[in-house]
């Protein structure tokens, strides 16, 4: 049992840090650009729950 709990947060940990690597390069080879990969992130995990929100107003 603690030994999935570890290997998951391990995984966790892992894709975090695969992130956070690829934040790195990508703001090395060109902060501008680094940004707008920040904002487009940001912009698609926050698209899901508006298009909700927006389809449901839609309906009513």
């Amino acid at each position: 049992m603690f030994y999935a709990i570890s290997t998951t947060q391990f995984g966790l940990i892992e894709s975090h840090n695969r992130y956070m690597c690829l934040r790195v390069s990508v703001r090395g080879w060109s902060r501008f650009h680094g940004g707008m990969l920040d904002l487009l992130l940001v912009g698609t995990s926050l698209w899901a729950p508006m298009r909700d929100v927006l389809t449901i107003f839609g309906g009513l």
